[in-house]
């Protein structure tokens, strides 16, 4: 399940924005950058490179897997309005839809946005 347009970051000034001013936490699959949102509602980008996941079914995969997480998870609370970038690293490619949902939760949890 895609994500709204309300709920998915597509500014360039956004991303630098995160960049800059975020914070940083990841782990051996994902790497999360957040700030507090600018807005009233999460916002949210996933960013999978071509060298990390080469084959671009792959990376629509995990793209829909993390979409979906964050649709039914994360995207739901607007009590604190975040705006978060996703990056995914090259090890995540190996891993099954359940093992991407815990990494995210635990990463999630790490940087105390759930």
């Amino acid at each position: 399940m895609a994500l709204p347009r309300t709920q998915r970051l597509t500014n360039r000034a956004d991303f630098l924005r995160i960049s800059q001013q975020g914070k940083t936490v990841g782990d051996d699959f994902f790497l999360l950058r957040y700030t507090p949102g600018a807005v009233t509602n999460n916002r949210v980008a996933i960013v999978i490179s071509r060298k990390a996941i080469p084959l671009a079914t792959k990376r629509n995969q995990l793209r829909r897997i993390i979409s979906a997480w964050l649709a039914e998870y994360w995207c739901l609370d607007t009590s604190r309005p975040t705006d978060l970038v996703i990056g995914v690293k090259a090890g995540c490619a190996k891993l099954k839809s359940n093992q991407i949902k815990i990494s995210l939760e635990q990463l999630f949890r790490k940087a105390n946005l759930v």
